[in-house]
């Protein structure tokens, strides 16, 4: 009885973390805060396991990059009501989301950066922007926010992971380490970070959890099966590839033992075969054999068991298997496959407009107490409306989406403002476009009733 309680306050883990007979075991109903469940260290280790299969497994980083395109993938619109403030705002808003000018290493674009920071909360399970003194953003990785040391963690029960919480559960600040000793996983205090400077981008599943954890943890140990498992029958196929004799040589016996003939030649003399002359023929000594070496690799069973672990890896991150193999379904199937990721994936873009809508009003802010954003009488901050309008999955089969989309909008049942939200486009800026096309179309005098534009040339109707 007492070694089966004492197995109990062992069992809520993350397998990803463990190795041997310790991995996959029923847990007693033991319930912890899940920052007590992955402390420090075995975040760690986390941490390292998940970056190491991002580096190495096509697969994981597939799953990974086509999350971050289909869930960082935003276009701003500013909704005023002003036509030239909505125009001074996108102006500045493109300005600023330049490399040179949002961040602070001057690499990486708005677009990038938020990317980046999707791409480091899947993997790492969170990411810290920094909003600095000099209007730029900085990405701080998961691991430089910690605790000072493990003393401080236990008598300070405000502080969980290197983030100040207060007493009813609100964040207040990021303890920011630097990295030190070259590489070798030594870190030194920098500063407190104010939770109004840094905006804290994790992924979590629980209410009182506060340091994200990575979804690829729930699918670790079968990506780490499966990429094994492939690496083995990669070498399996590459030996059953070569070209190989088998040649079984039985022994004979005689009671009056070796007799050689006149010729000099024995009955058991090894045949040296050479099969890059093109066509051969093989004279074997008897008793002896010859089979060809073949062995066939992929099995048909050891495919259907990858197709079943793949399915089960993507379903961490809610991607349909269709988006991974194509020729494995047809068109009905792949668009139902796109709609129901884009529903799954709502929440996910939510969470990073969020982001976008801090930092955005954080620049207006700025640009209105620098004099670079001037508003009319009557107009704040508090007033200005924006929205950063996610890009969705394109079409599968364009012609088919936008006939289906005449359909609708002719019998009323789907606005064009409804059709080009979908796609990231504001209604009001196309309507725009497409009135500027339609005069100058007009002052040149270009046709488009036709599939290619034909200049009208009034001599010629005349003559």
């Amino acid at each position: 009885m007492f070694d089966r309680l004492k197995k109990a306050f062992q069992f809520a883990q993350y397998d990803a973390v463990t190795s041997g007979k310790d991995q996959r075991r029923r847990s007693f109903g033991n319930l912890k805060l899940e920052d007590n469940t992955l402390t420090s260290a075995r975040r760690k280790i986390l941490l390292d396991s998940t970056q190491d299969l991002y580096r190495n497994f096509s697969l994981c980083r597939w799953m990974v990059n086509q999350h971050v395109n289909n869930i960082s993938n935003f276009a701003f619109h500013a909704i005023t009501g002003n036509e030239d403030v909505d125009k001074r705002i996108t102006e500045l808003m493109e300005w600023w989301s330049q490399p040179h000018n949002c961040d602070v290493t001057s690499r990486m674009s708005l677009s990038e950066l938020m990317r980046q920071a999707e791409r480091r909360r899947v993997v790492d399970g969170d990411v810290f922007i920094l909003k600095t003194n000099k209007g730029q953003l900085q990405l701080i990785e998961s691991d430089r926010i910690r605790s000072q040391e493990d003393k401080q963690a236990t008598e300070d029960t405000n502080i969980v992971q290197g983030v100040r919480m207060s007493g009813d559960g609100r964040e207040l600040a990021y303890a920011l380490h630097s990295r030190t000793g070259h590489g070798s996983g030594w870190y030194e205090f920098q500063r407190w970070l104010r939770y109004t400077n840094c905006i804290h981008y994790a992924w979590r599943d629980r209410v009182d959890q506060v340091r994200g954890i990575s979804p690829l943890a729930s699918c670790y140990n079968t990506m780490q099966d499966l990429y094994e498992a492939v690496t083995a029958n990669l070498q399996k196929a590459k030996v059953a590839a070569m070209f190989g004799l088998f040649i079984l040589r039985e022994p004979t016996g005689s009671p009056l033992g070796a007799v050689n003939d006149d010729s000099g030649d024995s009955p058991n003399k090894t045949q040296d075969i050479d099969m890059g002359g093109g066509a051969f023929m093989m004279d074997m000594n008897v008793g002896e054999d010859v089979k060809w070496l073949e062995n066939r690799s992929p099995s048909n069973e050891f495919q259907d068991f990858i197709k079943v672990t793949t399915d089960l890896c993507l379903k961490s991150l809610l991607i349909p298997y269709a988006l991974w193999n194509e020729s494995d379904s047809n068109y009905s199937q792949t668009r139902m496959a796109i709609q129901q990721y884009n529903r799954n994936a709502e929440p996910w873009r939510s969470e990073a407009q969020v982001v976008l809508n801090d930092i955005t009003r954080w620049r207006l802010d700025w640009w209105l107490r620098e004099g670079v954003l001037r508003l009319p009488e009557g107009m704040d901050l508090q007033t200005i409306k924006w929205v950063w309008q996610p890009k969705t999955m394109l079409f599968v089969d364009p012609q088919k989406e936008y006939e289906a989309a005449q359909v609708g909008i002719d019998s009323g049942l789907l606005s064009r403002t409804e059709f080009l939200k979908g796609q990231g486009k504001d209604w009001n800026e196309t309507f725009a476009l497409l009135s500027a096309e339609e005069e100058q179309l007009a002052e040149l005098r270009i046709s488009t009733q036709r599939q290619m534009p034909i200049l009208v040339n009034e001599e010629h109707i005349d003559g």
